[in-house]
């Protein structure tokens, strides 16, 4: 999308029935207050333009993959030295209180807190305690500045966080794979899969000759041929665009014969087998 001086510099995301003022409002769903309606894993929004990113009680209503489409996304729509602020639920701090709670209501609110409730929108499907969010932070291109834990309603323990941009080309292109990758419905990628994900895409940037993208397609080509093709597609290397997409059609003809389905992971084989078995015995039964 071109720049336009209509935006606000500041976007509140996911800002449900929260509005406020000298801000972009966004959210998904219909029955908000949001000035635009957009999915946070695919906002269509200028680049390098916005000078704070605000996601309230928002990054725990996505699962860990779809974590990093929102936060890559918003690297890139962040301007220089711009700043990402995350409220969201204080996990370890909340399970304390579920131990030491006797009321059943505190600990019903307590575990809503934990893990939202069954309104549209509103179930969480991950928690963040620091640690593990200053990590995907980190690879991400996110610096920690500053943190506090916060309780404003009782049994809502919260932990704010305050990050600024990295600015690196690293960062860049790796977030611009991971943003366009997993908001593709051509690929799905899951908890499972991510840690081949991640490796896959990092050899991929690196790559610079023919050999190298030969020894992905040696090492990766039975994990995911649809993932190689999509990431010459979206980014495409200073190699002959022809061999290499020969190279990795060649693979996936090879693949398709063994694998049925497009794993990630290392029990590849053994799922297959475990399929193609019961596959098997399904239409025994059914021949009977």
């Amino acid at each position: 999308m071109k720049l336009t001086t209509f935006y606000p510099s500041k976007i509140n995301l996911g800002c449900g029935y929260d509005y406020l003022q000298d801000y972009l409002n966004i959210d998904f769903f219909n029955n908000t207050v949001a000035d635009i309606k957009m999915p946070a894993t695919a906002l269509d929004l200028p680049h390098n333009y916005f000078t704070e990113i605000l996601l309230k009680d928002v990054i725990e209503h996505f699962g860990y993959c779809d974590s990093f489409a929102v936060l890559a996304k918003c690297y890139l729509l962040l301007a220089q030295n711009g700043s990402l602020a995350i409220v969201t639920p204080d996990i370890e701090k909340t399970f304390q209180q579920y131990g030491s709670a006797t009321d059943p209501k505190d600990k019903e609110n307590l575990l809503c807190h934990i893990y939202g409730i069954e309104d549209a929108g509103m179930t969480h499907k991950f928690c963040f305690p620091l640690p593990f969010l200053e990590h995907l932070l980190l690879k991400t291109g996110f610096a920690i500045t500053k943190y506090e834990n916060c309780e404003d309603i009782i049994f809502r323990p919260n932990i704010k966080i305050i990050a600024k941009k990295i600015n690196d080309n690293h960062f860049i292109k790796r977030n611009l794979l991971i943003s366009e990758i997993l908001r593709s419905k051509k690929i799905k990628i899951t908890y499972s899969d991510f840690p081949y994900f991640e490796k896959i895409m990092e050899i991929f940037l690196k790559t610079t000759s023919l050999k190298d993208l030969q020894n992905i397609v040696d090492m990766y080509g039975t994990v995911s041929p649809r993932l190689l093709l999509l990431l010459l597609k979206i980014n495409p290397t200073n190699l002959n665009k022809n061999k290499t997409k020969n190279i990795v059609k060649d693979l996936q003809k090879q693949v398709r014969k063994n694998y049925p389905f497009d794993f990630y992971t290392k029990e590849s084989t053994y799922k297959t087998e475990k399929y193609l078995g019961a596959l098997k015995l399904k239409n025994t039964k059914i021949k009977k």
